[in-house]
Parts: structure tokens; C-alpha cells; sequence
């Protein structure tokens, strides 16, 4: 299971670096990635917008603004990446302090 969500996560990666690619290649601008808040806003702004007074109201003030504003800045493809790293080893480093008893 944790191999079919690793690699769903690494695809999606790979599609969102090669879509970012296609849409400057044509044009005079460096290459970068596209941010994490304006993915989710190109998909459905209104839920990105309604979730700021969500957070704010019901979880915590503070949540909103130094954590939610730096992931929302952060570049999608190489989270994505990072996700799917995490995902694929999680599980190694909670065998390493099983000890096998028999």
C-alpha cells in the first residue's frame, strides 16, 4: 500500500514539474515551479478562500498565518517529491526499533 501511494505521489510530481516546464518553455521567463496555493487556486479558489476564516475560527488564529501562508508558498512538484520519499521510508525507520522475538 505504502509503495502504490509512493509512487501515485512521485507521478504526481512528475506531471505537475512537466506541466510547470511546458508553460515557460515557450516564453522569455526562467523556469519555475508553481506554488501551492495558486494550484489550489487555479482548481477551486473559492475553498481556498473559505478555509482562511475556517482555520482561523475554529482551529487556531496562529495556524493561519506563519504555518498555512508557508506551505501555500511552497512549489508543488518538489513537495510532492519530498511526500513521496517520506511516504516510501516511514515505515523502514519503524521496523529499525522493532526487535524480532521468536
Amino acid at each position: 500500500m505504502r509503495h502504490l501511494l509512493a509512487g501515485l505521489l512521485a507521478v504526481a510530481a512528475l506531471v505537475r514539474a512537466g506541466l510547470d516546464y511546458l508553460a515557460t518553455s515557450g516564453a522569455d521567463v526562467a523556469f519555475s515551479f508553481a506554488k501551492i496555493g495558486a494550484v489550489w487556486a487555479g482548481v477551486h479558489r473559492n475553498s481556498l478562500q473559505q478555509i482562511q476564516p475556517g482555520i482561523e475560527r475554529y482551529l487556531a488564529e496562529w495556524l493561519w498565518d506563519p504555518v498555512m501562508l508557508t506551505i501555500l508558498v511552497q512549489p508543488m512538484a518538489p513537495v510532492l517529491a519530498g511526500l513521496a520519499v517520506v511516504v516510501w521510508l516511514l515505515p523502514l525507520l519503524w521496523r529499525r526499533g522493532r526487535t524480532v522475538e521468536g
